[in-house]
Order: C-alpha cells, then sequence, then structure tokens
C-alpha cells in the first residue's frame, strides 16, 4: 500500500512548503492510509469483483469520492464560524458561506481530489506490476 504516501509528499510540501513538521507529515500520511483502507480499498474490491478495474475507474473514483467528502467537510466545517478571513478573503459572514467561501472550498476539494487520482494511478500501476510478475 504504497499509493497514498506521494500524493502525501505532494500535499504536505504544497500546504505548508519547507516550514512543515514531522507530526503535520505524519498526520498526513494517517490521513491518506485511514481515507485509503476506509473508501479506496473497498471501491478496488467492487470493480475488481465487476471487472471493470482499469487506469480510468482507478483515475475517477478517487477524484469524484474525495471531491465530495473534501467539499462536505469543508462546508460543515466553515458553517461553524460567525466570520472567517483567509487572504484577504472574506470565506464567511454572519455564519453563511459566502461566493469567494465557496470558491476556496471547491478549488482545496479539487486539489485533494487531484492528489486522490494521482493516488489511484499509482496504484493501478503498482497492481498491474504485481498481477505481471504472477502471471509470469
Amino acid at each position: 500500500m504504497l499509493a497514498p504516501i506521494i500524493p502525501s509528499i505532494v500535499y504536505v510540501y504544497l500546504s505548508w512548503g519547507q516550514e512543515t513538521s514531522l507530526f503535520l507529515f505524519l498526520l498526513t500520511i494517517v490521513v491518506a492510509y485511514g481515507l485509503t483502507i476506509a473508501l479506496m480499498l473497498p471501491s478496488f474490491l467492487i470493480l475488481v469483483r465487476t471487472r471493470k478495474f482499469n487506469i480510468y475507474s482507478s483515475t475517477v473514483i478517487p477524484f469524484v469520492i474525495l471531491f465530495l467528502l473534501s467539499i462536505a467537510y469543508s462546508a460543515c466545517s466553515y458553517g461553524g464560524f460567525g466570520a472567517f478571513e483567509a487572504g484577504g478573503d472574506v470565506l464567511v459572514m454572519n455564519g453563511k458561506i459566502t461566493m469567494e467561501g465557496w470558491k476556496n472550498i471547491v478549488g482545496d476539494a479539487g486539489v485533494v481530489a487531484l492528489l486522490g487520482s494521482l493516488g489511484g494511478i499509482i496504484f493501478f500501476i503498482i497492481q498491474k506490476i504485481r498481477l505481471g510478475e504472477k502471471s509470469e
């Protein structure tokens, strides 16, 4: 299960750059493995069982799942603030998410979803290499 490691490294570097700590890195890896085990592994087993495991499904399924999950999580998190600003933009005002807030949520969800797709591609490649070794 190496697939979550590379997207985790990319995420940590994009989010915190050189100022990251070992704790944040390990936390990111734990969350990535948790999502992989809880969501992606069952998806993979269903795809294999239905004979739909291919590069397309390995890319799109993690993208969709993580995009929707990230939007739901962020929308619930932002909703708890009376007012919230980031980078000079008002993201929440009077407990309601603003248009800038939604742009931020969708942008962040897109990045997380792309990283999930990267993990899916890596997982697909590893599985194809492993299956190739077993058939020889």
